[in-house]
């Protein structure tokens, strides 16, 4: 953003700037050196928090293929397992007060650990989840710079206003000042400077002195950027990584590292995909880091997809597998999805044994 914010002013008189476009160049100062690590995969954006029946027996050549090369969005065939987890995060984004605090969907009071083997649904189901905490975020930051645009068109019709008032008038002390705490309606109505100096009197209010026009919108934009700052939902309030590229992103320097574990520790929601020690103390330890930590902070809104239990995610290490266990009931609901179907697995032997028959049928006939 250009911060000279006089210039921001200029350039809505000349017609060279909306307020749209200021409000969008003060949003992005105010998020100055924020970095959002929110990447769900393209493989997974399809995904969707719904489920649906298929009879694979039914299926011909064709169709199998089409769904091994086009998944559906929606959970096929779904175990007792799909619907508890489907139904957990549809309770979230309706804003249930059981799971969530202020019927928020993005301040949830609760975490989930989705463990099971490859291929079951897990990432599909946090997936699904993750598009649609995205969406929510997204609306709500949306609301917001729409909200900054309709305040600097007020901001600026009201500067207007005040100068042509200001060059109306003789510059004189008497005028330059005003009431600085809020009074009666009534007394609000006061339009000379007597009448203001006899109301700060009788109702013992200070008196400040007023600004130029120009010098006003330039503090209702400092204004604004504190505004931006402090408002309810930042970008940086969901997480999303796999825990392959997590780990990559610690791996690097200091600084890059630091700034990791911070976004891991502000983010309202965090989705972790895949966690993994594979007998790697390094990784362990950023494991233990990140559910600890999250705990510490009471950041409840934790999601992780594994295929370890937390007994096994301790890689041996009783101590701190009991420490990950206790953290994890505390915070976490587990949906145990061991002994589902690989479905795509499922699909794919369904289409050998489709070219298999064909191939038998081709020879019998000869």
């Amino acid at each position: 953003m250009n911060t000279d914010n006089t210039s921001a002013l200029d350039r809505l008189l000349a017609g060279q700037a909306s307020a749209a476009g200021i409000a969008r160049e003060i949003i992005t100062a105010a998020r100055a050196g924020l970095e959002q690590f929110c990447d769900i995969p393209a493989g997974y954006r399809h995904c969707q928090l719904e489920q649906t029946t298929r009879n694979l027996d039914d299926l011909s050549e064709a169709e199998t293929r089409e769904l091994i090369e086009h998944p559906p969005g929606a959970i096929v065939n779904p175990t007792r397992v799909h619907l508890e987890a489907i139904e957990f995060f549809r309770k979230i984004l309706a804003g249930d007060p059981l799971v969530c605090d202020d019927r928020d969907a993005l301040r949830p009071t609760l975490g989930a650990y989705l463990v099971g083997p490859p291929g079951v649904g897990k990432t599909h189901i946090m997936a699904a989840f993750g598009l649609r905490i995205k969406q929510q975020l997204d609306n709500e930051l949306a609301d917001m710079e729409s909200k900054a645009g309709r305040l600097i068109g007020q901001i600026y019709e009201t500067t207007l206003y005040q100068q042509a008032d200001w060059a109306r008038q003789p510059v004189t002390d008497d005028n330059r000042w005003a009431l600085a705490a809020p009074t009666p309606v009534a007394a609000t109505k006061a339009q000379t400077p007597e009448a203001v100096l006899k109301l700060a009197m009788q109702a013992d209010v200070p008196l400040k002195k007023l600004l130029p026009p120009e010098q006003r919108f330039a503090a209702a934009m400092q204004y604004l950027q504190h505004w931006v700052r402090d408002y309810p939902y930042q970008p940086t309030d969901m997480l999303y990584l796999g825990f392959e590229d997590l780990f990559a992103e610690l791996q690097q320097d200091k600084d890059r590292r630091a700034k990791v574990f911070a976004a891991l520790e502000g983010a309202r929601i965090v989705f972790i995909d895949d966690i993994h020690p594979k007998g790697d103390p390094d990784r362990l330890q950023v494991i233990q880091q990140l559910i600890e930590r999250r705990y510490e902070l009471d950041r409840p809104g934790t999601f992780l997809t594994t295929n370890l239990t937390t007994e096994e995610l301790g890689a041996g290490d009783r101590m701190i597998a009991q420490r990950l266990l206790s953290r994890c009931s505390e915070n976490l609901i587990k949906f145990n999805f061991t002994g589902c179907t690989d479905w795509r697995m499922a699909v794919k032997a369904r289409r050998i044994k489709l070219i298999e028959k064909t191939i038998s049928d081709r020879l019998n006939s000869q």
